[in-house]
This record gives C-alpha cells, sequence and structure tokens, in this order.
C-alpha cells in the first residue's frame, strides 16, 4: 500500500501543472506516493500532460478523467479512488516542496495520527515573493495530541485548512466524507466535515504546500470572491445542514460551551 495519495484537481491548468509534475517526478516517491491528476473536463492540454507523466511513472500516478463537476467533484472522486495511507489535496496550478516531501513520506510510516499538520508557503504569481505561514507559537510539535487538547485555541484551529492538513484516508472514506459539486468555496466544508471525522492530531514542522495566488481567474481573487457570493452562501447553508445532523461531534460541543459560558458571564 502507497503511504500518500495526493489527489490533484485539475480544470484547464496547462499552463501551471508542468511545475507540479516537476515536483512528483521523483524516483524516490514511487514506492510510497500516489499521484491521482482529476482531470474535470479540461479543454486545453491539461489530460494530455498528465498522461504524459503517469507514462513515465506508470506505478506512481494515475490519470483519472470525468466530465466537469467542480472542484468538489475532483475532491469526491479523489477520496473514492485513493489507495494510499494518508489523503492529500494538492491544486492543480499548486506544487509542493519536493525535499520536504521526501521528509514527510517517512514520517508518515511512523505515525497514527488521523491528521498530519504541515506548513504551507503562498507565492505570488507576477512577482514569484512568497510569504511562509510558520506554526501557531504555542503548538507541540512531533507530538501525538487528541483535538480535545487544540479545539479552544483558536489560533491553532484557524491554521487546519486544506493546504495544512493530510488526513488517513480512512476517515475520509469510512465517514464518507463529500462536499458540494458545481460550486465553489467547498475547501471550507471539506476540511470541516474532514476534521469532525478525526480524534488524534500531529503538527510537523515542514513545509509541503506551495499555494499560487495572484491570478484574477482564481476563486478567491477578489472579483470572484464577489461574483460568487451565492456559492458562498450554498456552502454555508451545507455547514449549517451538517451542524444540525451532527451537533454532539466534540468541535461543535466545545463551541456551544463556550457561548454558553460566555453568555453567563
Amino acid at each position: 500500500m502507497k503511504v500518500l495519495t495526493i489527489v490533484v484537481p485539475a480544470f484547464n491548468v496547462e499552463h501551471f501543472i508542468a511545475r507540479a509534475i516537476e515536483r512528483y517526478s521523483d524516483a524516490r516517491f514511487s514506492d510510497k506516493l500516489e499521484i491521482l491528476f482529476i482531470d474535470d473536463g479540461s479543454t486545453d492540454g491539461t489530460k494530455a500532460m498528465c498522461e504524459e507523466a503517469v507514462a513515465r511513472f506508470p506505478d506512481m500516478m494515475r490519470v483519472i478523467s470525468k466530465t466537469n463537476g467542480g472542484h468538489g467533484s475532483c475532491i469526491n472522486t479523489g477520496i473514492r479512488e485513493a489507495r494510499g495511507t494518508y489523503f492529500f489535496i494538492v491544486d492543480g496550478d499548486d506544487w509542493v516542496c519536493t525535499e520536504n516531501l521526501v521528509k514527510l513520506l517517512e514520517i508518515l510510516q511512523t505515525v497514527t495520527a488521523d491528521i498530519v499538520c504541515t506548513k504551507k508557503r503562498e507565492v505570488e504569481m507576477h512577482s514569484s515573493e512568497s510569504r511562509l505561514f510558520p506554526l501557531p507559537a504555542n503548538v507541540k510539535k512531533s507530538e501525538l495530541q487528541t483535538l480535545d487538547t487544540i479545539l479552544n485555541q483558536k489560533e491553532i484551529v484557524a491554521y487546519l485548512s486544506l493546504h495544512t492538513c493530510i488526513f488517513k484516508t480512512e476517515i475520509v472514506q469510512k465517514n464518507e466524507i463529500s462536499v458540494l459539486e458545481h460550486c465553489f468555496y467547498v475547501d471550507y466544508e471539506y476540511i470541516v466535515k474532514a476534521v469532525c471525522a478525526s480524534n488524534t492530531i500531529i503538527f510537523e514542522d515542514l513545509e509541503i504546500y506551495h499555494y499560487l495566488v495572484g491570478n484574477v481567474n482564481q476563486s478567491v481573487s477578489d472579483e470572484k470572491m464577489v461574483e460568487r457570493y451565492e456559492q458562498h452562501e450554498r456552502v454555508i447553508d451545507s455547514l449549517l445542514d451538517f451542524y444540525e445532523k451532527n451537533e454532539n461531534y466534540r468541535f461543535f460541543a466545545k463551541q456551544k460551551n463556550r457561548t454558553s459560558h460566555k453568555g453567563a458571564l
């Protein structure tokens, strides 16, 4: 069994995905890493570029082509298809730090945590200037702990994101984690659901995810965020529905307790 599955949602990213492919194209990964390129109905050269990579690393990479369903459908497909012990999502226009990924794979062979949390770096598309997001100052590093110990620490909880959290595959598969399709901003939905299904976490001081910013076509650009406000509402409604059905999850229960105590004061 592979140690880690990285799911790469890819829709019309021919101008970016070559960098991502290069970072995965390392023989040191062949026995431990599974790369799933989820071609979301691309109409450019994305699929062909991924297939070329698979031809070079057939034991490590796969292309799964599907009709366009959005980022969420790529996540859902990746969850169903993953074979690795751990599960991570890295978008097609983003990439990883190869040398630190080598170290991460070694760590993943020794840990038992439901969540392994690492560091990310944002890279500005036009200037190449970057910003590293270090682990929160008060976090315990390389130490297994229960989620209960961190849920009341806002800085740490806020650090948990699509770009920093690697989940045990059995967590997302057995709990049938799924997110909205044909909708943007589902990373919030994914992270809440997957964290709520987890019990333990470990923080590793490794920079793994490199997140490209500054592309006006990105869903997180100011213009797109305003333009797609209705999709934010869809995600919020989905999370509210999830809360109503699962309000006894430890995370929700702790937040309710905190609200009650504040109200009493």
